[in-house]
């Protein structure tokens, strides 16, 4: 087997490293450049970096389908502005020498030491270009969103995870979304094992049971010789390493789009925040956070905090103060916890974004 085959057989079922290294588009910043002098190439800015081509190429994926919630793909589709078609300079020309007076299409080609026009007729298939417009439909950004999942650093998904269980968001109405994806059921076994498991130390349980209600896993690990004492054990996280990684293996192998397709939306939802009616507007800045509520059915505005404290009059703001080391908002009164705060760093921006998700009051130690 040649090294092309074989590379693509492994981007067939990718690992993680593979997802999240390969091949990565990357954007450069062409405004920012560091020369290199005369014996080496001018060095741009990285401006942020994109899913490989492969993870679109024919060879490299197949056909599927992921069940995403209607709320979650309406705010993926509002994000941003889909490109135009490819624009290519062209004029018509009649033939010479023809009394039909027909003629065709001539195309501006551009090279490093000028500008030609070439007949249609008469250009090669690197000159004719791509047919279509740039990559900026739903499958695409729906394909970019599973790479930015995925490639995210390494606390982000957790966090969202740990968050989902407090907070979870209605996800019904769902909708069947057609895409083309690698099988990418090894590297969501690797990022289960290896950064979700190791930090959900309080809420694992909670989430393997939801891994462990999907349909037919029960069945499924019970015909590999999983009953259902072990899968209680699995879910209390004492069951031996092998055992363990072994039942996340047959989970990933027979559900990993499902999982694939929460984790996605909740990657949109954490762009879109909104808990409890209430919408995270600004948090560059962990000292200086802005919330505002949604406004109610008839366009008044609230101005009030997001909750009342019982140490105050009815009505009444609490002076909020942020616990960097904690990552917690405190009432300054009280040391009544508000909220708890998670940072992450965005894959595609690289600028520190934060979460806040609305606490049960409970009062600090």
């Amino acid at each position: 087997m040649g090294s092309k085959e074989e590379e693509t057989q492994r981007l067939l079922t990718p690992s993680l490293n593979d997802v999240r290294t390969y091949q990565i588009g990357k954007f450069l910043d062409y405004s920012l450049s560091v020369s290199g002098g005369k014996k080496s190439k001018t060095v741009f800015r990285l401006k942020s970096v994109v899913h490989p081509q492969w993870f679109e190429h024919h060879h490299t994926t197949q056909q599927m389908d992921l069940y995403l919630s209607e709320k979650a793909l309406a705010f993926l589709l509002s994000e941003g502005k889909v490109s135009g078609r490819w624009t290519r300079n062209r004029k018509w020309r009649k033939k010479e020498n023809q009394e039909s007076g027909k003629g065709e299409w001539y195309y501006k080609n551009r090279t490093p030491k000028s500008i030609t026009w070439i007949a249609a007729s008469q250009r090669s298939s690197g000159q004719k270009g791509k047919a279509g417009r740039k990559p900026a439909g739903a499958a695409y950004r729906v394909r970019r969103d599973v790479w930015r999942i995925l490639s995210s650093n390494k606390g982000f998904l957790p966090k969202l995870l740990e968050d989902s269980l407090h907070h979870s968001k209605e996800r019904k109405p769902v909708k069947k979304f057609p895409v083309r994806l690698p099988n990418l059921s090894i590297a969501i076994e690797e990022i289960i094992i290896d950064e979700i498991w190791p930090e959900l130390i309080y809420n694992r349980e909670k989430l393997v049971n939801g891994w462990l209600n999907l349909r037919g896993v029960r069945s499924y690990l019970l015909k590999h010789g999983f009953d259902s004492e072990v899968c209680n054990q699995f879910s209390k996280g004492v069951l031996a390493e092998r055992e363990r990684n072994h039942i996340i293996h047959l989970i990933c192998k027979k559900h990993w789009r499902k999982l694939l397709a929460q984790w996605v939306e909740l990657g949109i939802f954490s762009r879109h925040p909104s808990y409890d009616g209430f919408n995270l507007n600004d948090l560059s800045d962990m000292h200086n956070y802005q919330l505002q509520r949604k406004e109610e059915k008839d366009h008044k505005p609230e101005t009030s905090c997001f909750f009342d404290c019982d140490c105050l009059p009815k009505g009444d703001e609490p002076n909020l103060q942020v616990d960097v080391h904690r990552g917690i908002l405190v009432c300054d009164n009280c040391d009544i916890v508000a909220g708890k705060i998670f940072s992450y760093v965005d894959p595609v921006s690289f600028e520190e974004r934060h979460i806040i998700s609305k606490s049960d009051l409970s009062r600090t130690n």
